[in-house]
């Protein structure tokens, strides 16, 4: 983004790939894991639901239920 801020997006529909959760968990992890070293990233498992970009910043057991996620808008991130 224009402000610096860093996002990694896995698109997918709700429950179109059964490991979407690993794959979701793992990039948590690995996110967790450059924050160490002064990297601010965001991201995981992203779902299109109507209008809106919905996201979980938590670890997720699957993506079928997306109620509570947040969601992405771009346009929070300019300069």
């Amino acid at each position: 983004m224009k402000n610096g801020q860093i996002f990694l997006f896995d698109t997918k529909s709700v429950g179109s790939d059964g490991d979407a959760p690993a794959k979701h968990n793992a990039l948590i992890d690995y996110m967790a894991s450059e924050e160490n070293q002064g990297k601010h990233l965001k991201g995981g498992v992203i779902i299109a639901d109507g209008s809106n970009w919905k996201y979980s910043p938590l670890k997720i057991e699957n993506t079928t239920d997306i109620i509570n996620w947040d969601c992405f808008y771009p346009s929070d991130y300019k300069e």
